[in-house]
């Protein structure tokens, strides 16, 4: 089974984040916990691909339907997922996975899900209709969308926090695929924070605005400049890596043309 594992929400192009925030961030725990929900379902024999919206890209939110939906539906996927946190008034808590309405196997994740999460300590809030919801209504695999607990509620970050990734993903995984069983999941391998050298023989780099070719070049490196990577960033035009090409300005170059860490 091929898995589309997709981060709620995203960083807009003003630098405003769309997801909601509390004792913790829901858009930067699940971009945190992604990788590791990732190497848990490969444990278990499945492929799956984590699906980032392109940081500082969109001017709205309406940026994120507009780039995962295509992806989603290009026929490759058996399984959509999104992570997402819940958020109230501080006073919601617990774990509750939407669903479209009519779909059994939908159904079946998500009732798993809460249940799996439930064995972690906490609440079951139960299957719930997701219907309204573009990445369940709009996408031809089955979508099932985790609200794995409420990021503005003490209790369940705490209870979250003392849990770690492994665990939660362990859940995730079990849910999805319908096994049990917990795997020792590692801490990925940073992305970034490193050296790489351009490879481009008679050519230069060039930096982009953002992590397109279709964006304005703002810079360039010569073949065999040393550049230190940042973040790396993978959308539906391939890898690139985030790098400071001037004091506190900051660009994108294609990946395919550097080589080595360094």
């Amino acid at each position: 089974m091929r898995i589309f594992l997709s981060i709620g929400h995203s960083i807009l192009k003003g630098g405003g984040c769309t997801s909601a925030s509390g004792y913790i961030n829901e858009y930067r725990y699940n971009k945190e916990l992604a990788p590791y929900v990732k190497r848990a379902l490969e444990s278990k024999g499945h492929q799956c691909d984590i699906i980032q919206v392109p940081e500082y890209t969109y001017r709205s939110m309406s940026g994120e339907k507009t780039y995962k939906l295509p992806i989603a539906n290009s026929g490759k996927y058996d399984l959509v997922c999104e992570l997402h946190l819940n958020a109230s008034n501080g006073n919601g808590y617990g774990m509750e996975c939407l669903y479209y309405p009519g779909d059994k196997r939908g159904y079946a994740i998500s009732n798993n899900a809460c249940k799996e999460f439930e064995k972690l300590g906490f609440r079951n809030r139960g299957a719930k209709n997701g219907g309204w919801l573009y990445i369940i209504n709009s996408t031809r695999p089955t979508a099932v969308l985790f609200e794995s607990f409420f990021c503005d509620n003490k209790g369940d970050c705490d209870r979250a926090k003392r849990l770690g990734y492994s665990k939660i993903a362990n859940a995730i995984a079990n849910a999805l695929t319908g096994t049990s069983g917990n795997v020792d999941v590692k801490p990925p391998k940073p992305e970034g924070q490193y050296f790489v050298m351009t490879d481009t023989p008679n050519d230069v780099l060039n930096v982009r605005e953002q992590a397109t070719y279709k964006s304005r070049t703002v810079s360039a490196y010569n073949h065999n400049s040393k550049i230190y990577v940042h973040e790396v960033v993978k959308n539906d035009t391939g890898t690139w890596y985030k790098i400071e090409y001037h004091k506190g300005k900051f660009g994108y170059v294609s990946a395919k043309y550097c080589r080595g860490i360094k």
